[in-house]
């Protein structure tokens, strides 16, 4: 059973500022709070339904970006044209998250803001060089990913600010993204680039921030002190020993050490 809350609803970034206080929290696809609010792991006084601030609807190539609205679902990345055609990385990212209803409901802002160790996107927008804009009382702020994930669960999102929509570089980074899922989650997941001599990766899912380096292909030595050296944990998905295995693995069959 949910707990009582008041609910508001915003169709503007100036309207959702505005009522948004201390202990609120914004909501869009709710996949990912529902459950939270379920076990007792959020508990605010009210919430601030996000789905209609048409300003958090933007899909479009602006600039030197493909800016893409909070509240874009995942359904939505992987049926558009423009993503598939300058990010097709992200799309096909998208398309593996979770289940149907996930999918369908779920949000790219609310995904990224939740900061669940054990998802995609954050991976595969670090290794495209992303970035979110944070909207709050002070104007904007531009946050690129390692600043904005501080931890599990945990973001640099300010007291009365939420995200806006996320903006990637273009033309994007030839990124790939491999998983190993155990039921719905992924249990380790890489987002990489292949270049001439070396490869730049980024590993999620096994440790509570995405984290990236890069290797020459001929430094098998540096990469598995590297990941040895990775903060993972032991869980249901598996032990810390058996993920390090399976990156160690997929980085060996990507080229390192060969």
């Amino acid at each position: 059973m949910l707990p009582a809350f008041d609910l508001r609803f915003a169709t503007s970034h100036a309207e959702t500022l505005q009522h948004l206080e201390e202990d609120w929290y914004v909501i869009a696809g709710g996949t990912e709070m529902v459950p939270a609010l379920r076990i007792g792991a959020l508990s605010p006084i009210g919430l601030v339904d996000i789905n209609r601030n048409s300003e958090m609807r933007v899909l479009a190539e602006s600039g030197p970006f493909l800016e893409i609205g909070a509240t874009l679902t995942h359904r939505e990345i992987i049926d558009s044209e423009l993503v598939q055609k300058l990010v097709p990385v992200l799309s096909k990212a998208c398309f593996r998250v979770g289940n149907a209803r996930v999918r369908s409901t779920g949000t790219i802002g609310g995904n990224i803001s939740f900061a669940e160790p054990r998802s995609d996107i954050s991976t595969v927008l670090y290794a495209l060089g992303a970035s979110v804009v944070l909207v709050g009382p002070a104007g904007e702020r531009v946050l690129t990913i390692p600043q904005f994930v501080l931890g599990a669960f945990d973001t640099a999102i300010g007291e009365g600010e939420v995200l806006a929509k996320v903006q990637i570089p273009l033309p994007a980074k030839d990124v790939q993204y491999w998983k190993y899922t155990f039921g719905e989650r992924p249990v380790v997941g890489i987002a990489f680039e292949k270049k001439s001599d070396e490869l730049f990766v980024v590993v999620g899912a096994a440790t509570d921030v995405p984290t990236s380096n890069s290797f020459k292909f001929d430094q098998p030595e540096l990469m598995e002190q590297w990941v040895d050296e990775l903060e993972i944990g032991s869980d249901l998905a598996g032990s810390a020993d058996y993920k390090r295995r399976l990156i160690k693995g997929k980085l060996r069959e990507l080229g390192v050490g060969k």
